[in-house]
Parts: structure tokens; C-alpha cells; sequence
């Protein structure tokens, strides 16, 4: 398993156990991270292991500090939800359409804002 330290910070609340994880089932205790600061590779916290983080680095999901980016969520049918679709004033749904219809404009990087989960 290949692992990369993080730190971990008191005060931030979001879900560290294994079993929160699907490719984690089967561990025990917390995986992301570990309570050494491990961040395993089944959390899948990477930027890049999520459609709408393309173009992000690092940890997304969660992220080093402790927050869940909005793009770690399954993509999003809604225009509104896609960087490109929105800038053009397209509403509804473009990815796909409601006809399945993929819009060029949801190529690119969904909105992202942070939370805290």
C-alpha cells in the first residue's frame, strides 16, 4: 500500500474511519489518515482520483486540511455544475442533456468550493 504523510489538525471533523471508505473495507480503525498521519492509497483522496477535481493537485477528498472539496461529489448533470457550461449562461441539464447528450463545455473542471464535513 503506498502512503503519504499528512498532518492531522484538532478541530476539523470529517470521516477518518475505513469503513467510510469502499476500497478500504476490510481495514480496521482509521484510514484517512491512519492515526500516524498515513493517508492510505484506498481512500482515494487524491485530486486526480475524482472527475470533477481534473486540474487540481494534491488531496481533494479530503483535502491536507481536513475539508471535502465540493468536486469529490459525483459529477453533476447540472449546467450550473461545470465551469465552461456556466460561463456560456447554459441552465439545466448539459451532462448529459436530458436527451444524453454530453455538451462540449463539460470537459472542463466542475465548480469548486470547499467544505467541511
Amino acid at each position: 500500500v503506498e502512503v503519504t504523510n499528512v498532518s492531522t489538525e484538532a478541530g476539523f471533523d470529517y470521516e477518518k474511519s475505513c469503513q467510510a471508505y469502499p476500497k478500504c473495507q476490510g481495514l480496521e480503525g482509521d484510514c484517512c489518515p491512519t492515526a500516524d498521519g498515513v493517508m492510505l492509497d484506498c481512500c482515494d483522496a487524491q485530486c486526480s482520483a475524482h472527475e470533477g477535481c481534473v486540474g487540481l493537485s494534491g488531496y481533494c477528498c479530503p483535502a491536507m486540511d481536513g475539508m471535502i472539496l465540493e468536486c469529490c461529489k459525483e459529477s453533476s448533470s447540472e449546467c450550473s455544475a461545470h465551469d465552461e457550461c456556466a460561463s456560456l449562461g447554459l441552465t439545466g441539464s448539459c451532462c448529459p442533456t436530458t436527451d444524453g447528450i454530453t455538451l462540449e463545455c463539460c470537459s472542463g473542471r466542475q465548480n469548486a468550493t470547499a467544505v467541511t464535513v
